[in-house]
């Protein structure tokens, strides 16, 4: 998760609009873990994938 995240922080800063599908996928991927388990701090992971999905679609509207 640490490289795939530095990986993201790569193509934005250099101006490469990163796929939709990445944040999804990953959504769901956390989505998963958080029901699996639940006392942790997934839930926190599930947030802030949700940003990045709305930020992804932000970033194409203009």
């Amino acid at each position: 998760m640490i490289i795939l995240g530095l990986l993201l922080l790569w193509m934005t800063r250099r101006g490469i609009v990163v796929p939709r599908f990445v944040g999804l996928a990953l959504l769901g991927w956390g989505t998963v873990a958080t029901l699996i388990m639940l006392p942790s701090g997934f839930p926190l992971l599930v947030l802030v994938l949700i940003g990045l999905c709305f930020g992804v679609r932000g970033t194409k509207a203009q």
